[in-house]
């Protein structure tokens, strides 16, 4: 049996994997010892790579940090987005987001926002890229709300109504993991809970 030869990736393509490699690296790192606590020897280590394969991808650990919080944004987008496409009503809507998240958020992905969430605090630029990243989170829950009025008034602001749906959501998952009373996926269900009450506000309105 003829092996096929080894595909030889480019000097881009490698250096593209190195930088994706040191990126999940590092977002292990920060989840398990915090922004602060991650050293720049860990993440190399974890990813095989040496401080000098950090340096070629990296200007320092904030630029790594920017990293991490793009690339998780980008997940989010790519698995988020597609499920609000073709205008689903709001049962089907949870319905897919609940088939999305067959096991609940791990605790991992928990702790890593909780963690980039404490680092922007502090940092400008991470503040701001993090806002960014809220509230195209927070224009997926609008667009949900805008179909289920199918063109009634709101009950009230939208862009206020996306922010109580979003705040409710990541509010109870980080509970859900550390309180074992607070069960999987209830995050889903008070989501169902708030667009059926905004329903039947706005259809009983005169």
């Amino acid at each position: 049996m003829t092996r096929e030869p080894p595909v030889r990736l480019s000097r881009i393509e490698q250096q593209a994997r190195t930088r994706s490699t040191l990126i999940e690296a590092a977002a292990e790192a920060f989840a398990e010892h915090g922004v602060g606590g991650a050293s720049v020897e860990d993440i190399c280590a974890r990813a095989g790579f040496t401080r000098g394969a950090f340096y070629s991808n990296f200007e320092n650990r904030e630029d790594l940090f920017l990293a991490v919080l793009d690339n998780l944004e980008e997940q989010e987008v790519a698995g988020v987005v597609p499920l609000f496409e073709d205008h689903p009503d709001p049962p089907t809507l949870v319905d897919r987001l609940r088939a999305r998240d067959t096991e609940g958020a791990p605790l991992t992905s928990t702790l890593l926002l909780a963690e980039l969430r404490a680092h922007a605090m502090r940092s400008p630029v991470a503040r701001a890229r993090l806002a960014d990243f809220d509230r195209r989170q927070r224009a997926a829950y609008r667009v949900a709300i805008e179909q289920l009025l199918h063109g009634a008034a709101p009950p009230a602001d939208l862009d206020l109504l996306a922010l109580i749906a979003q705040s409710v959501v990541d509010g109870i998952n980080v509970r859900h993991q550390y309180d074992p009373t607070v069960a999987r996926h209830a995050d889903l269900d008070a989501l169902a809970l708030l667009l059926d009450a905004l329903q039947a506000l706005t259809d009983s309105a005169p």
